[in-house]
This record gives C-alpha cells, structure tokens and sequence, in this order.
C-alpha cells in the first residue's frame, strides 16, 4: 500500500489602500488587492536552519519585517535573496503579528503610514531583519500594486501555509 500525498507551501498577499484620514481598522479601505507570492529557496533554508537548531533567527514580533520594492518586471525565482528593485522600504510588523501558527499557517502584517514607502509597489517580501533572508516575494503576477501617495495608509498581509 503506497500513501501519496503533497504538501505544499503557499503564500496568499493582501494589500488594503485607506485613503488619507482613515484609520485601518477603524474605517474601509479604498481598494483591496490580493494575489500570491512564491517561497525563495533562502527562505525555505532558514525554517530548516530554525527547526533544527541551526539558527536563532526567529520571524517573531521583533525580527520579521515585510519589505516592499518598486520592480514589478522581474519575475519572483526561488533562487532570489531579496527585493530586486531600486527602491526599498522595511516596516516592522504590528502589534500581535506575525500570528500563533494555526491550522498549518501563520499571518504578517504591517502597516505603510503617511510618509512610508511613497512609490509604486512592484514587489514584497518577508524578510528576517537580522540574517536579512527572504521567505517570499511576490510581484502581483507583474501588475504590482499601484503608487502610494503622501497622506495615504496601505497595510499587507501575508498569509503563509504549508497545505
């Protein structure tokens, strides 16, 4: 008797645009973009490196920030390391993220406020601040996620799974 089954890592994004004034959480976002993102080979090494005591690196509260880039061109590879574009901004995770794993996943958010990241967004990823490895990257199948302008809040949320 042969059991086969896959397991396989996905990554789901979703960026919510609020428009100047509108707190996140508090009141609706203007728009709402949501795509996938593909796990880098870097990434995937490092929550080998952690499960086995290869490395104290942890994605917690303190040491997980998601990055967002302006190239949208270059498609995501597994064997990229970080961002590809020119411009780059790393933001902390809010408060409570990333979540307790549960059901086989686990969520990133960060929020962009006024003054943050103010160009367009082509890429993203999750990024260890102090081993600076990549988990992901995603550029919204090329498309990116638009320009954010002063006075404008965008949040991003990672959901990352192993199903």
């Amino acid at each position: 008797m042969e059991a086969k089954e896959t397991l396989r890592l996905k990554g789901h994004v979703k960026v919510q645009k609020y428009a100047g004034g509108v707190v996140p959480g508090e009141g609706e976002p203007y728009e709402v973009i949501e795509g996938e993102n593909l796990f880098l080979t870097v990434g995937i090494n490092e929550l080998w490196s952690l499960l086995t005591g290869g490395s104290a690196n942890h994605f917690d509260n303190t040491n997980a920030q998601i990055g967002i880039g302006n190239d949208k061109t270059t498609a995501p590879a597994a064997s990229q390391t970080d961002l590809q574009g020119a411009s780059k901004t790393y933001k902390a995770m809010d408060t409570s993220y990333p979540t307790t794993p549960s059901n086989g996943q686990v969520q990133f958010k960060s929020t962009f406020g006024s003054s943050d990241a103010n160009y367009e967004w082509g890429e993203f990823a999750v990024k260890q601040s102090v081993s600076a490895k990549c988990l992901n990257r995603s550029t919204n199948s090329g498309a990116g996620w638009g320009t954010k302008a002063t006075g404008t809040t965008w949040t991003i949320t990672v959901t990352l799974s192993i199903a």
